[in-house]
This record gives structure tokens, C-alpha cells and sequence, in this order.
């Protein structure tokens, strides 16, 4: 889906377009890191809440999320 809107997070003094993958990677954001977002334009809230979406759903687009324990384990040998 893309918005016209601009979308920016914000951690500490680092800004970054939340539009380009780059630029998240940029973050080098861990769990629990506190991220500020903010959108502008005229889709801004629908964009806002993609987004947040987005991160509740640990980037999940079906919206179903496994436990960190159980996706980061390696394949038994």
C-alpha cells in the first residue's frame, strides 16, 4: 500500500523515512526500543496506523505472529 503522507520515526535524534526499509534497517532498533511516529499529508492517519499495525504485528502481514522463542529456533538436525 502506498501513502502520499510523509512518515517518519523518530529515536532519539535519529529520523528516518519509514517508507524505505533502508532507512528502518538505519534504526538499528532492538525489542523494546522506544520509536516516536509521526505522519503528515493527507492520508496521515491511515498511513499512522498501518504502521503501528506493522510493528504490533512484528512485521507479520497475515497477521499472525509466532512466539520469538519459536521462530528463531534452528531447524533440529
Amino acid at each position: 500500500m502506498q501513502f502520499e503522507s510523509t512518515i517518519t520515526l523518530i529515536q532519539g535524534d535519529l529520523r528516518v523515512d519509514a517508507k524505505s526499509i533502508f532507512d528502518l534497517i538505519t534504526l538499528a532498533a532492538e525489542q523494546g526500543s522506544e520509536l516516536d511516529l509521526r505522519a503528515e499529508g493527507p492520508d496521515a492517519e491511515a498511513a499512522a496506523d498501518a504502521i503501528a499495525t506493522l510493528f504490533e504485528n512484528r512485521f507479520e502481514t497475515n497477521g499472525q505472529v509466532s512466539p520469538p522463542d519459536a521462530t528463531d529456533q534452528p531447524p533440529a538436525s
